[in-house]
């Protein structure tokens, strides 16, 4: 038996005065401990009531692309148009015809028979319709821009071609009467090109009218039927990133000589844009031209500190209780972990010192903190400084790095960086994408492959899985080969193995100023089963000649071109084409081999047709006796060729029970 007494505190003071006290019976103890930890040696200090920053903030006004000169800048107001959608956007029909010779070119050889063009076309009658005009005038219409089978209807799929042919006669080019109509307005020449078509004094709202139509459709991204070297002027198919520039003025109003601050978008993947994505453009690039624009006066900004505050945070009061949802306490971290152990340091020693003082800046601004005076609670007015010095330690030792680089973009270290608040997108929305490429190493074959699984088709626009039309082409061609040429040769000659159309080769080579650098061009492969070489439909894989070997590692990138959506701070509406790289799922292998032999169908069907020694009986035979035979359970495979070929013997089927035994122990032992 096990007893045992409890002891239970019970209290002579019903008030719990003195434990809530918490005296001390010793206090000059505890102050020479102060004095030996030397916290008696602290300056005294008062806390912040009032702050007072001298600010200096400068719009972006300048955005320059990477993909053309550096030269042809543009401006930029961040006020009316996210970074995103300016950076990201692809080409328009209205840009094609203003930007260079070959982009003038290939609008004037473009064709037009697509579903784009077609229902432009069929918005333009919906609209001439409205103003009562003759039929004269649309049969004009479609004699002169007809709609025409474009030589990309060869490749695309049956349904576009079938579209086509519908479509003829039935609708106008409306990519050709934008153009006529856009060169007539150049020339001065719009009321002749109307009376052409039938149009005699035309009212002034149909003018109005046709105005606005080819805004609108010169506002259109290209036609995906159209092939040109670069669609999206930021994008580098070389590196298949984007990459651009924008700029602001420095300095304020009264600043004399001032220049620009450069930011540089080098390596932009396509999806979220923010400050970490730029950093400081070094001074030998050209400049934007920000300079000359318009810069804001310096202002003052009064505020109130308060103290730092963040979910978790201990209490500064003695006898507050805190949240318990949250305990520095209980992270888990290892002795390598820096970040959290510093993130527990902060948070249990020093979160009580800090205070933030709440500025409100303009999307899209570069901001530089010029001075910050601090009026404490004994009255004294005290300038701060930055943390620490670019450049050199809290010594004053010449160190590299030693400042305090929180939210500061990478470039060369300045006495006062900005602040970089970019105008990055709220959420948005994000279609499925309408093509993708994946890029994998092929060790075997020594070779990048670009597998386009979607694109859009050249004809209608519309999302087409390359491999679904693969298998599909293949099965037709597979059936024709069989019903005009059946194989009747044991073995074939293969010069190399069918590759899909839609992979397409980038072929190593080698720097003529780099031996040690390898980049991959584009290549062509002869496809043996149609004789034709692969082809991409959609616009990244076309625009690529050259694709640097730094760019792809062994797990590969897959690039994604989907349409988006976004709203903006003024109300406005941006829709565009973007593209996003992400990383890869690994190596793969395409399987190409030259100079083989094959044994075709006729080689195996033979096989299996072939009779065993006596001449009476075929493997075939054989396979489907057993495969009967064998449904009885627990029969040994002896039993099974014992009980075969005593059955096949009393029924003469065959006529030596040796040939039988040694067909079936070869059979069943294969399978």
């Amino acid at each position: 038996m096990r007893t045992w007494q409890r002891l239970e505190p019970q209290t002579t003071d019903q008030t719990l005065e003195s434990g809530i006290r918490a005296s001390v019976y010793d206090p000059l103890w505890m102050v020479c401990r102060q004095w030996q930890w030397g916290e008696f040696s602290g300056e005294d200090t008062g806390s912040p009531v009032s702050t007072q920053l001298k600010i200096e903030s400068n719009r972006l006004t300048r955005f320059s692309s990477h993909a053309v000169p550096a030269t042809s800048t543009q401006q930029y107001d961040p006020r009316h148009s996210p970074l995103e959608a300016v950076a990201e956007r692809e080409l328009t029909n209205d840009d094609m015809l203003r930007t260079t010779p070959a982009g003038i070119r290939a609008s004037m050889a473009f064709e037009g028979a697509t579903r784009q063009s077609i229902d432009a076309g069929l918005g333009l009658f919906r609209l001439l319709r409205r103003y009562r005009l003759p039929q004269t005038v649309f049969n004009t219409l479609l004699t002169r821009y007809p709609v025409s089978l474009s030589s990309d209807a060869s490749v695309a799929d049956a349904r576009a071609s079938r579209y086509l042919n519908v479509m003829a006669g039935r609708a106008p080019n409306g990519y050709k009467i934008w153009l006529a109509l856009r060169q007539a307005a150049a020339n001065n020449s719009t009321a002749a090109l109307l009376s052409e078509l039938g149009i005699v004094n035309p009212q002034t709202a149909l003018l109005e009218s046709l105005q606005t139509w080819q805004a609108e459709y010169g506002a259109l991204p290209l036609d995906p039927g159209m092939r040109f070297t670069s669609r999206a002027t930021a994008w580098v198919p070389d590196r298949m990133e984007y990459a651009f520039s924008v700029a602001a003025p420095n300095g304020s109003v009264s600043t004399e000589n001032a220049d620009e601050t450069a930011l540089l978008a080098s390596s932009y993947r396509g999806g979220t844009l923010d400050w970490y994505t730029f950093e400081r453009s070094p001074e030998t690039a050209l400049p934007l031209g920000s300079a000359i624009d318009n810069r804001q006066p310096l202002f003052i900004k009064a505020s109130i500190p308060s103290p730092v505050n963040f979910p978790g945070m201990p209490l500064d009061r003695w006898w507050t209780f805190e949240n318990a949802n949250f305990d520095v306490s209980l992270l888990d971290t290892a002795p390598e972990d820096l970040v959290r152990l510093v993130f527990a340091e902060f948070s249990i020693g020093f979160s009580n010192n800090w205070f933030v003082l709440p500025v409100d800046l303009e999307v899209g601004t570069l901001t530089r903190l010029h001075s910050v005076k601090v009026m404490t609670t004994f009255g004294e007015e005290l300038p701060l400084s930055r943390h620490m010095q670019p450049g050199f330690s809290s010594h004053g030792e010449a160190q590299k790095g030693a400042s305090w680089r929180m939210y500061e973009l990478s470039g060369e270290p300045e006495n006062n960086p900005p602040f970089f608040l970019c105008p990055a997108l709220p959420p948005s929305l994000q279609s499925p994408p309408i093509e993708e490429v994946r890029f994998i190493r092929d060790e075997i074959a020594n070779l990048i492959w670009g597998i386009e699984r979607i694109a859009p088709s050249p004809i209608t626009g519309n999302t087409v899985d390359r491999y679904e039309q693969y298998q599909e082409q293949r099965r037709l061609s597979e059936q024709i080969n069989q019903n005009s040429h059946p194989a009747q040769a044991p073995i074939a000659y293969r010069l190399g193995t069918a590759i899909p159309d839609y992979w397409i080769p980038l072929v190593p080579r080698q720097h003529s100023n780099n031996l040690s650098s390898i980049d991959f061009e584009r290549g062509s492969l002869l496809n043996t089963e149609n004789g034709h070489n692969g082809r991409a439909f959609g616009a990244l894989l076309e625009e690529i000649s050259t694709l640097y070997g730094e760019e792809i590692s062994y797990t590969g990138f897959i690039v994604t071109r989907s349409h988006q959506l976004a709203s903006w701070s003024d109300g406005s509406t941006y829709h565009w084409l973007g593209r996003q790289k992400v990383t890869g799922r690994g190596e793969g292998s395409s399987g190409l081999a030259f100079d083989t032999i094959e044994h075709t169908e006729f080689e195996e069907e033979k096989s299996l047709n072939k009779t065993d020694t006596e001449g009476t009986l075929s493997i075939r035979d054989i396979s489907n006796y057993v495969d009967n035979v064998t449904t009885t359970p627990q029969l040994s495979i002896r039993d099974l060729i014992s009980k075969a070929a005593h059955e096949e013997s009393q029924d003469n089927l065959i006529t030596s029970e040796g040939s039988i035994w040694r067909a079936l122990y070869t059979l069943l032992t294969t399978k």
